[in-house]
């Protein structure tokens, strides 16, 4: 799995990241392009979770289907945090804190599947 406590911005590296680690839909040619690649490569293939809030609520509803529970607190004094918590085991919990709702949701969903 990546290193992904490096990721902090929103961008089409995180979203291709998001793609791939959380929403299962990106093919494994993906590992290892630089960012310039990725931006270059299907724009449209990939949606905006890092930056479109319609596209971060696709991850929010995929860890709800599964046993997680998401919540999204907008009113964080940066700005906002997502917390993702395990059904199964209540004492984990992933946090993501940024200053825009798509960037934390994408944040704490990283965290949450690099157990």
């Amino acid at each position: 799995m990546n290193d992904t406590r490096e990721i902090r911005v929103a961008g089409r590296v995180l979203d291709v990241l998001i793609a791939e680690q959380v929403m299962g839909i990106i093919p494994v040619p993906y590992h290892g392009l630089l960012e310039a690649e990725i931006q270059r490569m299907h724009r449209e293939e990939v949606p905006e979770y890092s930056t479109c809030i319609a596209a971060a609520w696709e991850v929010v509803e995929k860890f709800r289907a599964h046993p997680y529970r998401c919540l999204l607190v907008c009113d964080h004094p940066d700005g906002y945090e997502c917390q993702i918590t395990s059904r199964v085991a209540m004492d984990r919990i992933w946090y993501g804190h940024a200053d825009t709702a798509p960037l934390a949701i994408c944040l704490a969903a990283l965290k949450a599947v690099d157990r």
